[in-house]
């Protein structure tokens, strides 16, 4: 892939933006609103970059994917979530179906819906099924293990199926069932450690400043671990980094707004039109896909740091809204070291970031032509400018 890195234009530490708020029977916006962003230091003799590697083009035969939901890598395999054929794929990382665990249905073992998250500890397979409120256990050769009820306070609300089992402990990021009218999002905690009985340990983390100043869309949210099993947690409203230490007490929040990214300014009302909602959707940024990356020698790390943290953030589209195809959003990759400094970054890519793996190489799904699905390999390179 050519290098191509954008300028960026300006990079604000501190925003304050205001727009009117829709009002239905008037038809027109009032109020103001005002936001801000945390001071982040920028490493401004760097610049990161991402270099291809090579492609894996999925083999269709007989089990065609219908939409990848959610990739993990584990022992030279790709476990694919598929929420269309409601199952999980198993290939190869060279393109070829091993098999396929659990089917759509709502005994043991199966599933009404697999956009929820998947994590693979000691050949261990766990999939939330959202619909169902469940998590279900397999063993990674597709055998069922057993379930359990996602436990009455929380409901799952990843972004792309964010999931991590550590220990004993299962992380994931949650809504809290007494703050579910949009309006009060911003009250709930946003990550649960349950028990693999499906027992809340604890629950803590909080939405970026922005949710208690907009009514927000959606609450879903990005987390990535690191080896040290510090969490970091990003909203999908938000480019604003929350990070916690493995006891789920904040050590930092950082985050940068770039030149293509568009912040909120603008409040939603549970009646406007789907036009309109629509309109104003093509006027803000979704910041999703947060992914740690292992520090490699072609990039560099301070002191202080061990690896990256990465996310992506799309810009809608007329072309992708009409397809309802999220290939064909504007989207960027943007870079900070895992103790929160800026790489300059903005990299436009050409897919859907789907994963990283242990040896920090990036998957992105460039193309997903039933028949033609292309899953490319990309290297983050960190440069002197």
């Amino acid at each position: 892939m050519k290098k191509i890195l954008f300028p960026i234009v300006f990079i604000v530490l501190f925003l304050h933006c205001s727009e009117n708020e829709y009002d239905s029977d008037n038809n027109q916006y009032y109020g103001e609103r005002e936001i801000s962003f945390p001071q982040t230091e920028i490493a401004g003799n760097k610049q990161a970059t991402i270099q291809h590697v090579r492609s894996i083009n999925i083999k269709e035969i007989i089990n065609y994917v219908g939409e990848f939901w959610k990739l993990l890598v584990y022992n030279n395999l790709l476990f694919i979530s598929d929420w269309i054929s409601v199952d999980i794929k198993v290939y190869k990382s060279t393109g070829e179906l091993v098999r396929t665990i659990g089917k759509k249905g709502a005994g043991p073992g199966e599933f009404i819906d697999v956009r929820g998250g998947i994590a693979i500890q000691n050949d261990t397979l766990f999939v939330i099924d959202p619909a169902l409120r469940r998590l279900n256990i397999f063993h990674i050769d597709g055998s069922y293990i057993r379930s359990f009820p996602l436990p009455s306070p929380v409901n799952y609300a990843g972004t792309r199926g964010e999931l991590y089992a550590i220990n004993d402990t299962i992380i994931m990021p949650i809504i809290e069932n007494r703050y579910s009218p949009m309006i009060e999002y911003h009250l709930s905690h946003t990550i649960s450690f349950l028990d693999k009985h499906g027992n809340i340990l604890q629950l803590f983390g909080s939405h970026p400043h922005e949710y208690t100043v907009f009514n927000m869309y959606m609450p879903n949210l990005s987390i990535a671990i690191d080896e040290d099993n510090n969490i970091y947690q990003l909203s999908r409203e938000s480019p604003v980094i929350h990070k916690y230490n493995s006891s789920g007490e904040l050590i930092k929040i950082f985050g940068v707004v770039v030149d293509d990214y568009k912040p909120v300014y603008f409040n939603y009302s549970p009646d406007m039109p789907i036009p309109e909602i629509i309109r104003l959707s093509k006027k803000r940024s979704y910041a999703t896909n947060l992914c740690w990356l292992p520090s490699q020698p072609h990039t560099f790390s301070s002191e202080q740091s061990k690896g990256y943290i990465v996310h992506t953030y799309d810009n809608l589209t007329e072309e992708g809204l009409t397809k309802s195809d999220p290939l064909l959003y504007d989207r960027y990759l943007q870079v900070y070291t895992d103790n929160g400094i800026y790489i300059p970054s903005n990299i436009p890519i050409n897919g859907l970031l789907l994963a990283s793996d242990g040896e920090g190489f990036l998957y992105i799904l460039t193309d997903n032509t039933p028949g033609n699905i292309t899953i490319d390999i990309f290297a983050l390179h960190i440069e002197d400018e």
